[in-house]
C-alpha cells in the first residue's frame, strides 16, 4: 500500500503510524491491511472473515440501544439486517470455509439449519439488497 494511502487509512481510523518499539509499526501495517481487505484477499492475511451478527454488535457496542429490530431473529421484517446479511454470507461461503478450522464452531450453526430456514435467509437478504439498492 502506498505511503499516502496508508496514512489516509490510518487517519480515518485515528491510528498512530509512528515507528514504535519492537516493530509495532509493522504490526499496525499488517492489521491495517487485514482490516482494509476484510478477508477480500481470500484469507491470506486473516484466516477468519471479519463479519459480525447483530447480536455481536449489540453485545460489543451501544448502537442497538434504540433499534427496533430483533437481534434474536435471522430473517423477517423485524429481524436485524446485520443478522440476515451475516447468515447469508456464511451460507454463500459455507463450502469455502468448511476447511478452515477457525470457522468450525460457526459453521456448526449453519449445518443445523434446515432447507426452509436457509432459503428464508437467502430470500430476505436478496430483498434487503434490493431495498438498499445493493443488488
Amino acid at each position: 500500500m502506498p505511503s499516502s494511502a496508508r496514512q489516509g487509512f490510518a487517519e480515518g481510523l485515528q491510528l498512530d503510524l509512528k515507528p514504535g518499539l519492537g516493530g509495532r509499526d509493522r504490526v499496525r501495517a499488517a492489521v491495517q491491511l487485514a482490516l482494509e481487505g476484510a478477508h477480500a484477499d481470500g484469507g491470506v492475511v486473516g484466516t477468519k472473515p471479519y463479519a459480525a451478527s447483530g447480536k455481536y454488535i449489540q453485545r460489543m457496542s451501544n448502537y442497538c440501544a434504540d433499534c427496533t429490530y430483533s437481534v434474536k431473529k435471522r430473517y423477517g421484517a423485524d429481524a436485524c439486517p446485520f443478522n440476515t446479511f451475516y447468515w447469508d454470507f456464511l451460507l454463500r461461503h459455507e463450502a469455502r470455509f468448511s476447511s478452515n478450522r477457525r470457522m468450525t464452531l460457526t459453521l456448526k450453526h449453519v449445518e443445523r439449519m434446515d432447507a426452509d430456514e436457509r432459503s428464508a435467509i437467502r430470500t430476505h437478504a436478496d430483498l434487503l439488497r434490493k431495498k438498499l439498492r445493493m443488488a
